[in-house]
């Protein structure tokens, strides 16, 4: 692992965006299960997201030239975060690798 080379400063940041990232889309499946009859709130709110992530990395993408990928945001949004999930669990119990 390379976490031992970054400040604890840049950690906390990284930590606290994994967090927000699992808590804005848990926040968003409990409104939209408990405000049902306006669940299109919810719907609008993870649109809003998007549209801004997709502001924000269409500058970097356009100089990276991989617009195709904008296209897939919505998507590799929702696989990051189940994958910062499914890692988040799986990792205190992994068994740390020492190279000889």
């Amino acid at each position: 692992s390379t976490s031992k080379f970054y400040k604890s400063k840049f950690k906390r940041k990284l930590a606290w965006y994994s967090f927000s990232q699992l808590a804005f889309y848990l926040a968003l499946i409990i409104g939209a299960i408990l405000l049902q009859e306006s669940w299109y709130l919810a719907f609008a709110v993870l649109a809003l997201k998007w549209i801004i992530q997709y502001a924000l990395f269409r500058k970097a993408a356009l100089k990276l030239h991989a617009v195709k990928t904008l296209n897939l945001l919505p998507l590799l949004d929702v696989v990051y975060t189940l994958y910062i999930f499914t890692f988040a669990f799986i990792q205190p119990f992994a068994k740390p690798k020492k190279w000889n």
